[in-house]
């Protein structure tokens, strides 16, 4: 796979665009997300539409003739999420579809450069826009980490909680032996 496979500028979900020559992702606020190589190449592949996992992992990683491992891979999936986050898009849009692949879920269309110039306008008055009704508006929280943190603090709250009544129970039947 080379750089000149992907010949066609992306808009993503009608927010971001997506310049594969460049490898970046211009979100709304004006973000300019730089990919590594091979969260390039799978965002690539991911709008042509290749599913298969073996697919996916032979094209990304098809120089390295040694075998890819699967965290490598999600891996992969991992920052490329993140990427899409950081643009201000959803990570759910790339969907895994269990013992198969991955999907790209989202809406997206082939954006002319006659076209880009103009969208790109567009985002960066967007985010002047937005600057000027809220200054601090340069903190993005996805919804879904926030709620896969909360669930994560209150496992550990419960898991804390019972440990100290095992403590406590474990002390209260030591102490009425011993009275015994």
């Amino acid at each position: 796979m080379t750089d000149t496979d992907f010949q066609h500028n992306y808009l993503l979900e009608n927010e971001v665009v997506f310049l594969p020559e460049e490898r970046v992702l211009l979100a709304k606020n004006s973000n300019r997300i730089e990919l590594t190589e091979n969260n390039y190449r799978m965002l690539c592949c991911l709008l042509e539409g290749e599913v298969s996992k073996k697919k996916l992992m032979e094209k990304i990683w098809s120089e390295q003739n040694g075998a890819v491992s699967d965290s490598c891979y999600y891996g992969q999936v991992h920052l490329l999420r993140k990427a899409l986050i950081m643009a201000g898009i959803s990570g759910d849009v790339i969907k895994t579809i269990p013992r198969k692949g991955l999907k790209y879920n989202g809406v997206y269309a082939f954006c002319a450069p006659e076209h880009l110039e103009d969208r790109c306008r567009e985002i960066e008055m967007e985010h002047i826009h937005q600057q000027s009704i809220n200054p601090r508006n340069d903190t993005f929280y996805d919804p879904e980490d926030l709620k896969r943190k909360i669930k994560k603090i209150s496992r550990i709250f419960v898991v804390s909680m019972t440990i100290a009544s095992v403590c406590w129970l474990t002390t209260l039947l030591f102490i009425i032996f011993r009275m015994i």
